[in-house]
């Protein structure tokens, strides 16, 4: 039952996005009947759906456009001629990139809402005893942490980044609250759409473990490494730092880089669920076109191989040079597909940088340096972490960020928020002996959404 009820669902949910789009089409609800908790839980735990693993590992609610559009990967001309044509405008930051091609970041991440929605709603029609206390509270839990994660990583691509003045007045995203297809909904404000994913993640914490029971499920922990993900993106560093903190004071363990073998094609042997920093698996969505990974056409440019200090293990670990070029082999998922999950490294980084601004900057280098031990040889120099501005510690902290947090899914975020505060990063590539560009806080920094929804909604154009 359960299986066949899982595969229904699927074809329920991929009909929509091919007939229509998720916010729209109107399928037969009578033929899903999920009515246990065991039910409901086997929909929550549909890797492939929510966590982007499993067969065929090329779907899930992380998206990939992210990453495209960010500048820590590189094409070879004779491989970006081989591109489809939507592919080439991701690239070149097209204002109007899609030209036909099923927009997965947007279909595939309203599908795992999709599911969070029919789990929500399903407990609707059960009763909370308490026999199953545990096992509901933890269902309810774990659909509002995948439908606020969901919506986040929407967030990133389809809707402005976050001004804390200009947020209550700008277009976000439509939220979708239920698994009801006939509702209507609206398309939110940015201020708004914050405003769920924060509320989704903080009822969510006062329902689940603290720790998961596997990786692909949320926690406790969980919920707090996001919200402190979520409220840097926001700008509201105390918050960060409070969730970061809390966070560090549940799970803080660090794998020690010194411990791989960095000949390894993959040095991240371990699966998803041994490698004791990740938190929670999330892996981003398929996206060959454009992998980094070895053997594989886009190429890592050296100014980001460059940053990497002598006796850092990571640029053995993360990095294989070859005579194309390099390319990357440091995935935590320990194969192609990126790691794009929740993982202590992170919320170290986080809490440092928040450290850092608040003006703790002494705090802020100590807590690098012990991330830094894990990451280094014993012969690493750490005497340029003494003595430093708080915008020389900051500068050393953000770039410890990208060095480390490379290819999952965060950088093209952190320009969003750092071009905000005045970075000014701007992107270029060069293709045929023409340049592109893409300045700070372009219009660009927020794709459009796909065409297929405004067919049936012109209003959010």
């Amino acid at each position: 039952m359960k299986q066949m009820l899982i595969c229904l669902l699927a074809s329920l949910v991929l009909g929509a996005c091919s007939r229509n789009d998720f916010l729209n089409v109107s399928p037969n609800q009578s033929h899903i009947v999920p009515t246990t908790l065991e039910e409901l839980q086997a929909l929550l735990d549909r890797d492939q759906v929510m966590n982007g693993m499993g067969s065929g590992a090329a779907r899930g609610p992380v998206p990939h456009l992210g990453e495209a559009s960010s500048d820590d990967y590189y094409y070879l001309e004779s491989n970006f001629s081989s591109l489809r044509p939507q592919h080439q405008n991701y690239y070149l930051w097209s204002p109007n990139p899609y030209v036909g091609d099923v927009v997965y970041d947007w279909d595939r991440v309203y599908e795992a809402i999709f599911y969070a929605n029919v789990a929500l709603d399903g407990l609707k029609n059960l009763t909370r005893s308490e026999i199953n206390s545990t096992q509901f509270d933890a269902i309810m839990g774990s659909a509002l942490f995948h439908r606020a994660h969901a919506f986040y990583q929407l967030a990133q691509i389809f809707a402005p980044p976050y001004d804390k003045v200009k947020a209550e007045a700008t277009p976000g995203l439509p939220l979708r609250l239920e698994s009801d297809f006939s509702e209507r909904i609206q398309r939110v404000s940015v201020e708004d759409t914050y405003d769920r994913i924060i509320s989704d993640l903080q009822r969510a914490s006062g329902l689940l473990p603290e720790l998961p029971v596997m990786k692909n499920r949320p926690s406790k922990v969980a919920c707090n490494a996001l919200l402190a993900r979520v409220y840097l993106v926001m700008g509201d560093y105390g918050a960060a730092e409070k969730y970061a903190g809390t966070c560090l004071e549940e799970y803080a363990v660090l794998l020690d880089y010194n411990e791989l073998d960095e000949t390894l094609a993959y040095p991240f042997q371990q699966i998803n669920f041994d490698n004791p920093e990740i938190i929670m698996v999330f892996n981003m969505q398929g996206a060959s076109f454009y992998s980094i990974n070895r053997t594989l056409s886009a190429k890592v440019p050296s100014g980001l191989f460059n940053l990497y200090k002598e006796h850092d293990l990571r640029k053995e670990i993360f990095f294989n040079v070859g005579a194309n070029g390099i390319d990357f082999k440091g995935n935590y998922s320990g194969n192609t597909y990126y790691f794009a999950g929740l993982a202590i490294d992170e919320i170290y980084l986080i809490k440092a940088e928040c450290l850092v601004r608040s003006g703790k900057v002494e705090e802020g280098m100590e807590l690098l340096s012990t991330f830094l031990t894990k990451r280094c040889s014993e012969e690493y120099d750490y005497t340029y972490l003494q003595g430093l501005s708080e915008q020389e510690a900051l500068e050393i902290v953000l770039e410890e960020r990208r060095k480390q947090l490379v290819y999952r899914g965060i950088r093209w975020t952190d320009i969003r928020r750092l071009n905000q505060e005045g970075a000014m990063i701007e992107q270029r590539r060069t293709i045929n002996g023409e340049t592109y560009f893409l300045p700070a806080n372009d219009a660009r920094y927020t794709l459009p959404l796909p065409e297929k929804v405004l067919e049936f909604r012109p209003e959010w154009r």
